[in-house]
């Protein structure tokens, strides 16, 4: 009977750990990021596989532009800004799905890079 105390006990705390962990928000979480410059059609995919986040980003806004180079550990957010800047691209969190969508226009009320 102890032993199976011991396994609960055990799988409590891997439920706790498991709370914890997904309670901080995506854009807060910190990540080690290695993402070179590059065309933004592949730069933003990269990038969010690297982060463990879904971007959504229309093709048209993205074509031409080249991602800024991302390495070194970060937040999600600071990598992003990293990633966007001087490129008229912006990036705002939905709600509580916690897809980003990038989309032509600089960073305002809304953005991650201004979201805190």
């Amino acid at each position: 009977m102890r032993v199976m105390g011991r396994s609960l006990n055990y799988h409590l705390m891997g439920g706790v750990a498991a709370v914890v962990a997904s309670a901080t928000p995506p854009l807060a979480q910190s990540r080690t990021f290695d993402v070179p410059a590059q065309a933004g059609e592949g730069g933003i995919p990269t990038f969010a596989r690297q982060a463990g986040v879904q971007i959504i980003a229309s093709g048209r806004d993205v074509e031409g532009r080249r991602t800024n180079t991302v390495q070194g550990t970060f937040s999600v957010e600071e990598g992003l800004r990293q990633l966007l800047a001087g490129t008229g691209l912006s990036a705002s969190a939905a709600d509580s799905t916690g897809i980003i969508t990038v989309r032509l226009g600089e960073p305002g009320a809304g953005s991650a890079a201004a979201a805190n």
